[in-house]
């Protein structure tokens, strides 16, 4: 086996709770299941301790979860409590994405609140302004428009700011050009 394959299944132990725990049931049986032959792989494998991979997923997870909440600060902010679960929900299906993981996995996120929780306009708003400012960053197009019911960002410049962010209800239409706002009204 290459060692590419053997990150990659290092990698899945890590992020994927229901293969890890399929791999610490029965080492013998995940080989087979996996078909993982390569003897290097599977000494390496079999070191690992149950405690290490915990640790290592824990920390795996609080840094995916710490960045894409870095992506969405006033969702986060919005949303409160709630993000942790909806998060920990998103979480359980194993995902993999390119070159702009963190972003990319906030812009899944940011789908997955849309599907499973009822929002309402104003966090709608808020998402929806996010989301158009991340895919701004991921690909800059020439033009970009959005609107927006509520002024989601002087809500975010307000929080960015350290100040008690208010979203007011303002119709605003906002006009990118490769990825930055060249006009609001």
């Amino acid at each position: 086996m290459k060692p590419s394959e053997a990150q990659q299944i290092l990698s899945r132990l890590y992020t994927d709770q229901v293969y890890r725990k399929a791999f610490l049931a029965g080492k013998e049986a995940f080989y087979q299941e996996q078909q993982i032959s390569d003897p290097e792989t599977i000494g390496y494998l079999n070191a690992l301790k149950p405690e290490q991979l915990e640790f290592f997923a824990k920390g795996l997870y609080a840094k995916k979860y710490h960045e894409v909440m870095r992506q969405m600060p006033g969702t986060a902010h919005l949303l409160k409590n709630r993000m942790g679960e909806l998060f920990r929900d998103f979480s359980k299906e194993p995902r993999s994405y390119g070159v702009h993981k963190h972003h990319e996995e906030a812009l899944a996120f940011m789908d997955f609140i849309r599907r499973e929780e009822p929002v309402s306009a104003r966090i709608r708003a808020v998402l929806k302004f996010e989301e158009v400012l991340l895919r701004n960053f991921i690909n800059p197009t020439t033009w970009r428009i959005c609107y927006l019911s509520y002024d989601a960002p002087a809500f975010l410049r307000s929080l960015h700011a350290g100040e008690k962010p208010m979203l007011q209800k303002k119709c605003l239409l906002i006009v990118f050009r490769k990825g930055k706002i060249v006009r609001m009204f």
